[in-house]
């Protein structure tokens, strides 16, 4: 039931259920519920909760170094974009709003949303000047999976989806995956590259 409703972006539930679950869960099952805590906590921007949960994560499942990381960047970036104005503690929608910048001031990419997701996640980046810019999707064993950008944009606020089971009727399976950015000016004074980590659920 908490999958289901992280994947369907109730994250108040989720906080709800998983809070519940914790006081009667053990092993493996309370590993998997309180990293969804975490990140449902983090998703609605309630930070203190989040680091509260991945505290606890950390102390008891020391050994989980991928989802420790993935958790620390995703209350990173939500702890920017509220300091920022751009996300709303607890706010209907976690998907940052545009501000009124016309442009943003530097390149950024952020954690996909969801995250872990099925089928469907969502990737958000920066530009500030216009540029060419590459999106790829890669397995653990770096072969690239899909591209989902391959030229020149405007400067901006970007989001781009991707659906797990698009990959011309063979769908990838249930694991973590590695997404990467490279963009550069088209005048060519600016580069920026980034690698980030997401979890396919099936």
């Amino acid at each position: 039931m908490i999958i289901w409703k992280m994947l369907e972006n109730d994250n108040a539930t989720v906080i709800q259920l998983s809070k519940e679950a914790l006081e009667i869960l053990e092993g493996e099952d309370r590993m998997s519920v309180l990293q969804d805590l975490a990140l449902a906590y983090s998703y609605t921007g309630q930070i203190e909760n989040a680091r509260i949960a991945l505290a606890e994560y950390k102390e008891t499942y020391a050994f989980d170094e991928d989802m420790i990381e993935l958790i620390e960047e995703e209350i990173e970036d939500t702890d920017e974009l509220i300091a920022e104005g751009i996300r709303e503690v607890e706010s209907e929608s976690y998907l940052p709003k545009v501000t009124t910048t016309p442009t943003p001031e530097a390149f950024r990419f952020l954690q996909n949303y969801p995250n872990p997701f099925n089928p469907v996640t969502t990737m958000r980046y920066e530009l500030p000047k216009d540029s060419f810019v590459e999106l790829k999707i890669y397995d653990l064993t770096g072969r690239e999976i899909r591209t989902l950008v391959n030229g020149n944009e405007m400067a901006g606020y970007k989001n781009v989806s991707w659906d797990g089971k698009d990959m011309f009727d063979n769908p990838v399976s249930s694991g973590m995956y590695m997404y990467k950015i490279s963009a550069r000016s088209l005048e060519g004074k600016l580069q920026f590259s980034q690698t980030r980590k997401m979890i396919l659920l099936r």
